[in-house]
């Protein structure tokens, strides 16, 4: 049974309904009796400390685990000043102002959940003492500024909830994140642990809210997002799953990784940059917008097909890049960098192809642009592109030079 320790009066029920039941029913199913404490921040001032009796009622003591309900406008910027100190779960009730929690470490087993319509923050370490640690943004978005950690355990956590959940620590679990819904920010290049962040629901997606070069696998059972902000995004990580990759943002997002992942790569925004000829994985990259370009940061040799529904750009970097998947589609397509493009496949590609200026796109099959709606090599006798037939006979159906 679950022992409240604050008063149980009607003025508060209304505002402690959810997180109550939420315990009960949580209780319930774990078989815990876990102590609940219930914040009013009645110590007055600016005293948030724990071991303060009139902040609970009745104070929590070191050593104990405990349920805690953060409730109210009255000392919100509280500091575990208590030692050995664990909980269970952690509830910000639908009536609980802007609040951080300050101090010493807390053991962590079941949970965070913010009922709040405020974000709220925890800047206190926490340690994971078991597995499927859920943190839910039900009702608006939760901060971690504290290191989570597991020990010498490898344990993982769950995001659940439509919010935001923001990671800001250079964090230590290894178990890995379950990305259920929301969205994730990592504003450090190990803020996500060093485990697996697996995609487990459509529209959920990590952000960027800096620069970052992360190393964690990623795997997509279902669609997932990256969203660069506008800033870069290095991904050393191996990608897996079955699910398709959407990529936004203005900034760079940069693959290193042989992949697997089957779902294929719609770009959506902003730029794409591969160092691996096996980066996408083996399903179709889709040019989805106009403006988004793909990169290569080294020569490669690629197989994706690839899907032109928009003016995009393949950009060599001065690297020979191969593409020898089949490129389809109606948008226009720029060739950039200064180094070669060699297309080897039998290409159903209708729009316009644009060779910049000291950019060479050499042909390795003679349908590889038959059915373009023209071909245009930029600049001019002088410093201009070069369209290299390779000693096909090529169908081309316009030249315009």
């Amino acid at each position: 049974m679950i022992k409240f320790l604050m008063p149980f009066q009607k003025t508060s029920n209304a505002f402690l309904l959810k997180a109550i039941l939420f315990l009960s029913f949580a209780a319930l199913i774990s078989g815990a009796s876990a102590a609940t404490f219930t914040w009013t921040g009645g110590q007055g001032g600016n005293n948030g400390q724990w071991n303060q009796a009139k902040n609970w009622g009745t104070a929590p003591t070191s050593g104990t685990t405990n349920d805690y309900i953060f409730a109210g406008t009255t000392a919100v910027n509280t500091t575990n000043n208590l030692t050995t100190l664990g909980a269970t779960n952690i509830i910000f009730t639908n009536n609980a102002g802007v609040f951080t929690l300050g101090g010493n470490s807390l053991t962590l087993s079941g949970g965070v959940t913010n009922l709040s319509t405020n974000n709220q923050t925890i800047a206190l370490q926490l340690i994971l003492v078991a597995n499927g640690v859920t943190f839910n943004t039900a009702s608006n978005d939760l901060t971690i500024s504290g290191n989570i950690t597991d020990g010498t355990n490898t344990y993982g956590i769950v995001k659940t909830g439509t919010n935001d959940l923001f990671l800001t620590a250079s964090n230590s679990f290894g178990g890995g994140i379950t990305l259920n819904a929301g969205r994730i920010f990592a504003s450090n290049n190990a803020a996500l642990g060093t485990g697996t962040l697996t995609f487990a629901s459509n529209n959920t997606t990590l952000d960027a809210s800096t620069s970052l070069a992360i190393t964690n696998a990623l795997r997509l059972t279902t669609n997932g997002t990256i969203d660069n902000g506008s800033s870069t995004f290095a991904n050393g990580g191996f990608i897996s799953g079955a699910g398709t990759l959407i990529l936004q943002g203005t900034g760079i997002t940069e693959f290193s990784a042989s992949n697997s992942y089957s779902g294929g790569t719609v770009l959506n925004a902003g730029r794409l940059n591969l160092s691996n000829s096996y980066a996408l994985g083996t399903g179709t990259l889709t040019f989805a917008s106009n403006s988004t370009t793909l990169t290569a940061e080294s020569d490669l040799n690629i197989s994706n097909a690839m899907l032109v529904n928009a003016s995009s750009t393949i950009n060599n970097n001065g690297f020979l890049m191969t593409n020898a998947g089949a490129v389809s589609g109606s948008g226009t397509l720029s060739f950039t960098g200064g180094g070669t493009n060699f297309l080897s496949a039998s290409n159903s590609f209708t729009g316009a192809a644009i060779i910049s200026s000291l950019n060479t796109l050499q042909m390795g099959n003679s349908n590889a642009l038959a059915n373009a709606g023209g071909v245009t090599v930029s600049g001019g006798a002088l410093g201009g592109g070069t369209l290299d037939l390779g000693g096909l006979t090529n169908n081309i159906s316009s030249l315009i030079l």
